[in-house]
């Protein structure tokens, strides 16, 4: 037991982790459901290790380093860490309210060409489709210069 607690706190102590990543790791040594469900309450009480809320900040605050994320996307990605919904939408719908524009300009940066390879009305579509709100798109697609079709 001693050293399988050992090896959980090494994989937590090296990256901040979810509940469902930390589950995940200890599936995969192969350890008894008593064994395991020791190891996740004692990582529960110690507060640091396992803090799914603490994560989710975590993986917003990297989103500033990371080319444009529509709220979509980042929701998809933080359910696949099997972070519980309820809390995902809290958090990332305070992020996007706050933080929008920046990521819709990070990811037409990203995708310029395929967005003005479009016609107007599909470059939108396309923004939209990728979960950026109507306003925050109409406000930055007139600046794009577009295909006539």
């Amino acid at each position: 037991m001693k050293n399988n607690l050992n090896r959980a706190l090494s994989y937590c102590s090296k990256n901040i982790r979810s509940k469902s990543e930390v589950l995940k790791k200890l599936n995969s040594w192969k350890l008894d459901k008593n064994e395991e469900t020791k190891i996740i309450n004692f990582l529960e009480q110690q507060k640091f290790f396992l803090e799914d809320e603490e994560y989710v900040s975590k993986f917003l605050d990297n989103l500033s380093s990371i080319k444009g994320y529509s709220k979509i996307q980042v929701k998809v990605k933080l359910l696949r860490k099997g972070i519980p919904s309820k809390l995902i939408e809290t958090k990332v719908s305070l992020y996007f309210k706050n933080n929008e524009d920046l990521e819709l300009k990070k990811f037409i940066n990203k995708n310029i060409k395929k967005i003005n390879a479009k016609p107007r009305e599909l470059a939108i579509k396309f923004l939209l489709s990728k979960g950026f709100s109507y306003n925050s798109v109409l406000k930055h697609v007139q600046d794009l210069t577009y295909r006539n079709i």
